[in-house]
């Protein structure tokens, strides 16, 4: 930074209408002088859920689309978190037996 001292980069995101809010906190919490401001913008996947059998259960599934193409698969973590409780298992081992079964049932290039 300046004078070669030694500094934090802080990124705060929200939306616009929270501007203010946001500022004043980021003020009153740091001894910042300022802040730069600037809008962003978010290109997101087309998205489409799913179901898929598991030795769980039925799981649901968030597949993340590029035109027609699945590049993402994103288990439902309410759903896998039901069915470890439900099943008396560690949620990981869950999470990675339905992510294991809907990359089996939408194979990616």
């Amino acid at each position: 930074m300046k004078k070669g001292r030694t500094a934090f980069r802080l990124i705060v995101l929200g939306q616009p209408q929270q501007k203010e809010k946001l500022l004043t906190e980021l003020f009153r919490s740091t001894t910042t002088l300022g802040a730069r401001t600037f809008l962003v913008s978010r290109e997101v996947l087309g998205r489409r859920w799913d179901k898929i059998k598991t030795k769980f259960g039925t799981a649901k599934i968030k597949l993340g689309l590029l035109g027609a193409e699945v590049t993402t698969i994103a288990p439902e973590y309410e759903n896998y978190r039901r069915l470890a409780a439900k099943h008396a298992q560690p949620i990981a081992k869950v999470y990675q037996a339905v992510k294991k079964a809907a990359v089996n049932a939408f194979p990616r290039p």
